[in-house]
C-alpha cells in the first residue's frame, strides 16, 4: 500500500501517518524526518540541506527525490510507504512521478479540517507563534500550495478525504478502513522476503502435483491422491490451504473429474480409464500461500476430452504472459477469453483468477473474460492466480448439496488450470511451476520440458 498523507499544518497529519503506517506495516516517511537524518549522519545530501537551511533558502526538489529515492529503496519500503511532506505542489507532484510512475500512488488521504476549528486548536496549544492571525496565514497558503496538486490526484481518482476533527482513534480509523478496507480484502504489494516465502509455498503445490500426476491411474481413489497432498505438505513444513477453509473444507485437494469444474472433494470415488480430473492445491509457509491446478487425463482419453485440456492450459499460458508491469487486469482476461472462444468452449465466469499473498483469495479478482486494455493497471509486488476454466458445452455451473462441488450445468466436461505469477524486482515469476521459480518468458519451455 503506497499512500500520501496531506493535510494543514496542526492537523495532527504526521500522528496519523505514523499510526497508520504502525497498523499497517509500512514505514512513515516524513520530508522533515529525512532532512534531519541526513543532517545529521552528515551526508553529502545532508550537508547541502543544512548549509541552504541555514541560508535560510528552500531546499531544491531534486534533493528531496533523491533521499526520497534512497529512502524507498530501503527493504522496510518493499510493500509500500506512507509519505507525508512531499509532493506538496504539482511541480513536486511531476518530480515524484519521475521516481515512482504515475500509478505509484494507491490513494491520496487528505484531512479535512474546518479553519475555525483548527484555529481554536491550535490556539489551545499555548505555543507563542500559534497566534490567530498566523494559523489562518499558513491555513491559507496551505489552501493554495494543495489545490493544483488535489486537482492532479482528483483527476487521478486517488483522492480519499477523511474528517480530521475528532478523537484521535476515531481519525486513525478512518483511513485504515477506506484504505486497507480488512487485510483479507485488500491488493497488497509483497516485499523481497514475503516472495520468498510464497516461492516456499508455491514450491510445495508444484511438489504435490507432480506426485499426484504420477499416482493418478485407472483404479486410484481420491482419498489415495489426497492422502499423498496431505503427506508433502507436512514434509515441506508447510499447512494447507485448502483443510478448514472457511471452516468446512475436508481436504488438502480439490479433485474434480469430468463434468466437476472445481472444489470436488476427495472420496472414495475410483478412477476410471478415459476419465479426466482437475487437480488444485495450495499451500501455506510461514503465512503465505501458493495455489495452482491442473487437469489430467486418465488412461487413453478421448480426442475431444485431450483438445479440451491443452487449450485450457494454452489459455492460462496466454494469460500468464499479461502479467508484467505497466499491463492491465484486462489484458489477462482478454488473452484467456480469446483462445476459449476461438474453440467454441464455454467460459466460467461465476469462478474465477485472484491475488494471492498472506491470504489465499486476495483482491484483486482476475476474470477470464475482459477488454484489453481495461481495469487496474499491474504493478511489481503484486501476485496473481490466472485460473481458466472451460467447459466443452456452456459456460454455466451448478453446486452439489454439498456446497463445495461446482459442476458443468448441462454435464459437460470441463478443464481447469492455475498458476501462482508474481511480479517481483527480477520480472514475472511462477512459483508453483516447480521446486524454483521460473521467469514467465520461459514458462513454456520450462513447463513442458
Amino acid at each position: 500500500m503506497r499512500l500520501l498523507f496531506v493535510g494543514p499544518p496542526g492537523a495532527g497529519k504526521g500522528t496519523q501517518a505514523q499510526r497508520v503506517a504502525d497498523a499497517l506495516g509500512i514505514p512513515h516517511i516524513s520530508t522533515g524526518d529525512m532532512f534531519r537524518h541526513h543532517v545529521s549522519t552528515g551526508t553529502e545530501l545532508g550537508r547541502k540541506v543544512d548549509e541552504i537551511m541555514r541560508s535560510g533558502g528552500y531546499v531544491p526538489d531534486e534533493i528531496t527525490v533523491s533521499m526520497l529515492e534512497g529512502r524507498m529503496a530501503m527493504d522496510d519500503a518493499e510493500g509500500g510507504f506512507i509519505l507525508d511532506g512531499f509532493p506538496r505542489t504539482a511541480a513536486q507532484v511531476e518530480a515524484l512521478d519521475g521516481l515512482i510512475g504515475e500509478d505509484g500512488l494507491d490513494h491520496v488521504v487528505v484531512f479535512n479540517v474546518d479553519e475555525d476549528e483548527l484555529v481554536e486548536r491550535l490556539l489551545a496549544r499555548g505555543r507563542a507563534d500559534d497566534t490567530e492571525e498566523t494559523i489562518r496565514t499558513r491555513f491559507h497558503v496551505y489552501q493554495d500550495q494543495t489545490a493544483p496538486l488535489l486537482d492532479v490526484y482528483g483527476r487521478r481518482g486517488l483522492i480519499l478525504e477523511v474528517d480530521g476533527i475528532g478523537p484521535v482513534d476515531e481519525v486513525t480509523d478512518n483511513p485504515l478502513r477506506r484504505t486497507h478496507r480488512g487485510r483479507d480484502r485488500m491488493i497488497t504489494i509483497k516485499s523481497r522476503r514475503e516472495f520468498a516465502k510464497m516461492e516456499k509455498a508455491g514450491a510445495t503445490v508444484a511438489a504435490i502435483h507432480e506426485a499426484v500426476r504420477e499416482a493418478a491411474a485407472p483404479g486410484v481413489s481420491l482419498l489415495e491422491l489426497e492422502e499423498i497432498s496431505a503427506k508433502i505438505i507436512e514434509d515441506h513444513g508447510c499447512t494447507s490451504s485448502f483443510l478448514n477453509y472457511h471452516g468446512t473444507y475436508p481436504a488438502t485437494l480439490c479433485l474434480s473429474p469430468n463434468d466437476v469444474i472445481v472444489h470436488g472433494i476427495p472420496n472414495e470415488y475410483r478412477l476410471e480409464e478415459g476419465d479426466i480430473l482437475s487437480v488444485d492445491a495450495g499451500a501455506i509457509y510461514q503465512g503465505f500461500h501458493g495455489d495452482a491446478a491442473f487437469t489430467i487425463g486418465i488412461g487413453d482419453i478421448t480426442e475431444e476430452a485431450r483438445h479440451l485440456i491443452e487449450t485450457t492450459e494454452e489459455a492460462l499460458w496466454a494469460g500468464i504472459r499479461q502479467v508484467r508491469s505497466g499491463n492491465r487486469l484486462g489484458d489477462i482476461g482478454a488473452a484467456v477469453a480469446e483462445i476459449g472462444s476461438a474453440h467454441g468452449y464455454g467460459i466460467v465466469e461465476e469462478y474465477v483468477g485472484h491475488g494471492i499473498g498472506r491470504e489465499m483469495h486476495e483482491e484483486p479478482q482476475v476474470p477470464n473474460y475482459g477488454e484489453p486494455g481495461s481495469g487496474m493497471k499491474l504493478r511489481k509486488g503484486m501476485a496473481l492466480c490466472i485460473e481458466p476454466m472451460f467447459n466443452i458445452g456452456k459456460r454455466h455451473t451448478k453446486v452439489d448439496p454439498d456446497g463445495w462441488t461446482v459442476r458443468t450445468a448441462d454435464g459437460t466436461l470441463s478443464a481447469h488450470w492455475e498458476h501462482t505469477v508474481a511480479i517481483t524486482p527480477d520480472g514475472p515469476m511462477i512459483f508453483t511451476a516447480g521446486e524454483k521459480p521460473v521467469p514467465v518468458e520461459f514458462e513454456e519451455a520450462a513447463s513442458r520440458g
